[in-house]
């Protein structure tokens, strides 16, 4: 299946599925339903359509996190060791014990911290036979007590007491982006990036990204849809024409839940819903459109490259001053997706600290917190939340957050907090 635009209109005729009926059911037909408070959805050639108009803003909930963590593992004595110096690639709370499970790209080993903060136990270690890590570049939970651990060219799931129950098959190799897992671990969701093929000096392009799943029972792989991933810019480097990135590039995003994917390409407050068997079956927008480029971007990209050329000025080349490359006119509408176990979807606006380059994690540390979006599983706005830009969230468990930390030596520390808001329990 591939993704087709024209005139805006979706023209793929599929399956609405159960999101289609449940929201037009608690939303879309609802008596006495006010537009200018609740979101519109219709139906788009059998696609459901939820739009959160801009005044849905005054009405949503207001979520902060309790700046006080309520666990936190990797400092000195939190484990009952010396720490573990961490180099994180994700982490997740297990629903129902609490454990913090933590992908310590360092080690090449996962960390199970139980609900006190102690590590009960560690899962992988480099290697290249079962049960070992060729690598650790993404953690991905799944049902019954299970994980996916993306170690380049390969992926293995595990159980959280450690022991190995897949291997992705030997011709599975020339796959690298593991970008997630079905909810009942049984397929394993790929991205294969293909670059533009026209490269010129100046030219910008999008790279198209085509997502498949791939069954761990029979080995098929199953093309999804084909998606553009990222912008790229036509530039010579060092004397060598090729694809770079530049500031304020747009690049997408996308997560799982269940058999079901959600991408955006960041262009706009948009995304879609594509599910594993039925395709396109809806799209969410929400009321935050890309905004322009401000001098005060100009002024934190001006930062951000001045402070990374100190530190190392032979990366010159790669980061020149934004006069001389290519900048848009608009940020990225979006920067990062995370959803729940329920569906809840947490969409970042692209954060100032970034300044267009984002290098180093001093560049977060005194400017102001970052906004997300909050949308339930039927797409409307229900909360906007504001999150300390020094705080990098790394899953959402519900009231729970789990996030990556950095103490003044820049060691990282994974940390759990608790969200709180009007009108709730947290």
């Amino acid at each position: 299946m591939r993704r087709r635009l024209h005139g805006g209109g979706y023209l793929r005729l599929i399956s609405r599925g159960v999101l289609v009926a449940w929201s037009l059911v608690h939303y879309g037909c609802s008596p006495g339903h006010d537009p200018s408070r609740g979101p519109e959805v219709f139906d788009s050639s059998g696609i459901t359509v939820v739009v959160n108009p801009p005044a849905m803003a005054s009405t949503m909930e207001r979520w902060e996190l309790n700046p006080d963590p309520i666990l936190e593992v990797g400092s000195e004595g939190a484990t009952g060791e010396d720490g573990i110096l961490f180099q994180v690639v994700g982490a997740f709370m297990v629903e129902g014990s609490r454990e913090v499970v933590v992908g310590n790209k360092g080690t090449s080993e996962v960390l199970v911290f139980d609900s006190s903060g102690v590590l009960a136990r560690r899962i992988g270690g480099y290697g290249q036979g079962p049960g070992e890590l060729e690598g650790l570049y993404g953690l991905h939970p799944c049902s019954g007590g299970q994980f996916m651990v993306h170690e380049g060219r390969r992926a293995s799931v595990f159980t959280l007491e450690g022991d190995l129950v897949w291997v992705t098959p030997p011709e599975w190799r020339d796959m690298f982006n593991f970008e997630g897992i079905s909810l009942d671990c049984s397929s394993v969701l790929f991205m294969v990036p293909t670059p533009p093929s026209d490269l010129r000096p100046g030219r910008v392009e999008s790279w198209d990204g085509t997502f498949l799943w791939g069954d761990l029972v029979t080995g098929e792989r199953t093309e999804l849809t084909t998606f553009p991933v990222f912008q790229t810019l036509g530039r010579e480097v060092n004397g060598v024409l090729q694809w770079v990135s530049f500031p304020w590039w747009r690049r997408a995003r996308w997560v799982v839940a269940g058999d079901r994917v959600l991408l955006a390409t960041g262009e706009k407050a948009e995304v879609e819903v594509w599910d594993r068997r039925n395709g396109l079956v809806g799209v969410f927008r929400w009321p935050s459109p890309p905004t322009a480029i401000t001098a005060a971007d100009r002024a934190q990209n001006v930062r951000v490259r001045t402070t990374k050329l100190a530190e190392d000025p032979s990366r010159a080349p790669y980061i020149p001053p934004s006069e001389e490359i290519f900048v848009p006119e608009l940020k990225p509408a979006l920067w990062e997706m995370l959803i729940d176990r329920s569906g809840t979807l947490w969409v970042q606006e692209y954060p100032f600290w970034y300044g267009g380059w984002g290098f180093g994690w001093a560049n977060r540390i005194g400017v102001a917190p970052v906004n997300w979006t909050v949308l339930d599983p039927a797409g409307r706005a229900i909360a906007a939340a504001a999150v300390p830009a020094d705080i990098e969230i790394l899953s959402v468990h519900g009231e729970n957050i789990v996030a990556l930390w950095r103490d003044s030596l820049m060691v990282e520390h994974v940390r759990v907090y608790r969200l709180q808001g009007p009108g709730s329990e947290r």
